[in-house]
């Protein structure tokens, strides 16, 4: 493994071998903690406290040192250097952002817990590199597609969400072995689009049968936000990829129209818009929580509250200066970029944003080597990941599934471009 095979080969030494061999098993279980995580630490969904999981965080503890340990840094130290500088950056302003903090305490537990799952998830790209990667996380969905079908069939009382719950308005809609039915939604619109792609040859009728199930899980979930995503997701990896590398002006042109197109749309239909999210019940009570987001960043646009410091942290977080009602229980204001604006500051979120969305994209466009359908999986997935956190909260955040494929998305683009780069310096 850590000899660093050619892509696609694996290393010919029976030691290197043992050693890619624990590296898959070790991504394979951590891909399915990722996922499936809150089931397996039995979890609870309550949001009004900030005490973690003690197991949850001491099982990603043990992956990460384990993840360090099959690097072998004391061999070559530059193994463990596989973060994006940018990504670098934004991490740090994060921990920076603690100092401010009311409660560093929780903020300190919140930051350590994201940086250790994206860093053990950048470490292991870069071992396993880009297919063995993709087949490893399209097996694990796959295998979590078919467990949530089979607890939705054979243990409904589980598998189903049902109308003595506290969000009654969920009973009926299907969440398999997740802890809600959005989550389960997210993870098999990933793995809709990993088999729509199909970068790792599943063969056809097992891709079929794939596709088929998770549309079928999707139309059962009733998760809108996931199904609502796939279509413009499908699109967008489709389009980059025919255009990328043969015809980049067509591309930049295509999205400029899209653009364009979507701002006059926006603009005949104000009105109806405005109507829309005058309702309380719009977007299922979003627009109840946002405007008190957008509030708290009128009055701390520069700093926030610090990260992991505005929600779900009891009664010294800010948003009961706000609210006192059902919002200032939540978990999350359910729109990524506003919560990370309120929690870190606009200097904090334009780097977040530019190292997870503009620089990946500048770094792809230059990898013209990768082969299109890992191109267009990639932007799929990418263009998923930001629509999702338009509604809902992710972005940075910990080990929720959306963020772990983002981190993906870059993990993967940073570790083509370092290859490209050695090759480059070996060539010359």
């Amino acid at each position: 493994m850590t000899s660093q095979p050619a892509r696609g080969e694996w290393a010919a030494t029976p030691s290197a071998s043992e050693s890619v061999r624990t590296t898959v098993l070790l991504f394979g279980c951590f891909v399915a903690f990722v996922l499936a995580g809150g089931v397996i630490t039995l979890e609870n969904v309550s949001t009004s406290t900030a005490d973690g999981n003690s197991l949850r965080q001491a099982t990603f503890l043990a992956f990460f040192f384990a993840a360090v340990a099959l690097a072998k840094p004391l061999q070559n130290p530059r193994r463990l250097l596989v973060l994006p500088l940018a990504l670098t950056v934004a991490l740090a302003w994060c921990w920076l952002s603690v100092s401010w903090s009311n409660v560093p305490d929780v903020a300190i537990r919140r930051i350590a817990l994201t940086t250790m799952i994206i860093f053990t998830e950048f470490l292991a790209v870069s071992l396993l590199r880009t297919e063995t990667t993709l087949r490893i996380v399209t097996r694990v969905c796959i295998a979590l597609l078919a467990a949530n079908l089979l607890v939705v069939v054979l243990v409904p009382a589980i598998g189903v969400h049902h109308s003595n719950e506290i969000e009654s308005d969920l009973a009926g809609d299907w969440r398999g072995l997740m802890l809600h039915k959005n989550f389960a939604g997210s993870v098999t619109a990933f793995t809709f689009l990993l088999c729509w792609f199909n970068p790792v040859k599943l063969g056809r009728w097992a891709r079929i049968a794939a596709l088929a199930a998770a549309a079928f899980f999707l139309w059962g979930a009733n998760s809108k936000t996931s199904i609502g995503l796939l279509l413009p997701s499908i699109l967008g990896g489709v389009i980059y990829a025919k255009y990328y590398s043969a015809r980049p002006r067509a591309l930049r042109f295509s999205l400029a129209a899209a653009a364009v197109v979507a701002a006059i749309a926006i603009i005949a239909n104000q009105e109806t818009i405005a109507a829309a999210f005058d309702s309380p019940d719009a977007l299922t009570g979003r627009v109840q929580i946002w405007p008190l987001l957008t509030q708290y960043i009128a009055e701390h646009p520069w700093l926030g509250s610090g990260y992991g410091s505005f929600w779900n942290i009891g009664p010294s977080g800010p948003i009961y200066l706000y609210s006192d009602d059902w919002v200032s229980g939540l978990a999350s204001g359910h729109q990524g970029f506003l919560d990370l604006l309120a929690q870190i500051g606009a200097p904090g979120l334009l780097l977040v944003i530019y190292a997870t969305i503009f620089g990946p994209l500048r770094t792809l466009a230059t990898l013209k080597t990768l082969p299109r359908a890992n191109v267009a999986l990639l932007i799929a997935l990418l263009v998923f990941c930001v629509g999702h956190n338009f509604t809902e909260s992710s972005l940075l955040d910990r080990d929720a599934n959306v963020n772990f494929f983002l981190m993906l998305v870059i993990a993967i683009i940073e570790c083509e471009r370092r290859l490209k780069s050695s090759a480059e310096t070996q060539a010359a």
